[in-house]
């Protein structure tokens, strides 16, 4: 089967905001950070919340997220659940 090739389309700031808060319907959500491990690519789930347009992830203070990523840059993705699934 022939598919067409995949495109990668960059989104702005503005938009990746709108996405998260349509996710979040004023509730907190559940997505992954992938960053720079000792021994390389890392990725852990986290709970996350949106205020204004700052995207804040729970974490231990002592955790890998917080002794590995504080200050360098990180990958997050949003996990779509089932508005069934949510607590």
């Amino acid at each position: 089967m022939n598919q067409p090739p995949a495109t990668i389309t960059e989104l702005g700031t503005a938009e990746c905001i709108q996405l998260l808060n349509d996710q979040l319907s004023g509730g907190c959500g559940v997505g992954v950070v992938a960053f720079d491990g000792d021994d390389g690519p890392e990725v852990i789930p986290v709970s996350f919340g949106l205020v204004a347009d700052t995207l804040l992830i729970c974490t231990e203070t002592h955790g890998r997220l917080a002794r590995y990523a504080d200050g360098q840059p990180v990958a997050f993705e949003l996990h779509d659940l089932e508005p069934a699934l949510r607590a």
